[in-house]
């Protein structure tokens, strides 16, 4: 049997650049700001949640090496937690601005406080309740992303869905 020499060390990834940290970074706090702003009526606070999230993902879009290719992300959602991603970030996207535009243009406008969700229109209380859904599934997707690489054991964990759940 050959003997091999174990070598315990670090190392820089080169995969990931600063773009997808900060998309991250943008798209948790967004949906989590979001997510609070929607139970607290908050309008403006939405809007800045939706930015946040659009402009991580404009990140994540400049960081893409072949751009040309990218609508091909949303072909595989049985099987791929990008198709996925893609999905209900653009699901959040179209709800939430159709959500923050009902609001803006009912009674209240930009300083409407009390949950939107509890009073109004049927219509609208169903659409902060999925665009509500949808910014719990943006919170929580990179969890689900990271969870599901089984080279690295440590992000290999059920818990990370719900650390990027809390985080956000």
């Amino acid at each position: 049997m050959e003997a091999r020499e174990f070598v315990l060390g670090t190392w820089q990834q080169q995969e990931w650049r600063w773009l997808v940290i900060v998309a991250l970074f943008l798209t948790g706090t967004g949906s989590g700001l979001y997510l609070i702003a929607l139970a607290a009526g908050y309008v403006l606070g939405m809007v800045i949640g939706l930015v946040f999230v659009l402009g991580g993902s404009c990140l994540l879009l400049l960081d893409l090496t072949r751009p040309q290719t990218a609508w091909r992300l949303v072909a595989r959602p049985q099987s791929s937690w990008m198709s996925r991603g893609v999905i209900g970030i653009s699901s959040f996207a179209v709800l939430g601005f159709f959500h923050i535009v009902f609001l803006i243009s009912s009674s209240g406008g930009w300083s409407s406080l009390g949950a939107p969700w509890v009073s109004g229109s049927a219509g609208m209380m169903v659409l902060g309740f999925l665009s509500g859904l949808a910014a719990l599934f943006v919170a929580a997707y990179p969890g689900f992303l990271l969870g599901n690489m089984r080279s690295i054991s440590f992000w290999n964990s059920a818990y990370i869905p719900a650390l990027f759940l809390v985080s956000a």
